[in-house]
């Protein structure tokens, strides 16, 4: 998962639109839109401003990985079924309850990082 795509994660979880950060960085939404598809350097300083403008700190957006979510899911399944069997339980989720894990998971990051 490369950094527009994590960017983007962050941004649905806020329910903040492609316009919206467009106008923060003073680009097009199209333009926008390149940024997350393509991928963004975390050096370039478009990095800084989205990152400020989601309240989130550049090192979280950068070290999100989404597989940890899945497993973290798997575990818990399996302990709470007391098995280790669990038959690709982590990817029968449904969309809305892969959201709420993600907004946990933001909640915890952000609490980590005040």
């Amino acid at each position: 998962m490369h950094l527009g795509e994590k960017i983007k994660v962050f941004r649905e979880l806020k329910n903040i639109s492609q316009k919206g950060l467009a106008n923060v960085l003073g680009i097009s939404q199209q333009a926008y839109s390149y940024l997350e598809k393509n991928g963004l350097d975390s050096s370039d300083k478009k990095f800084d401003i989205i990152a400020n403008a989601l309240s989130i700190k550049k090192e979280v957006i950068e070290s999100f990985d989404e597989q940890k979510i899945f497993q973290q899911n798997y575990y818990n399944h399996a302990i709470e079924n007391n098995t280790n069997n669990c038959n690709n339980c982590a990817f029968q989720q449904n969309g809305q309850e892969l959201i709420l894990i993600l907004k946990e998971m933001l909640l915890e990051l952000k609490e980590k990082n005040k």
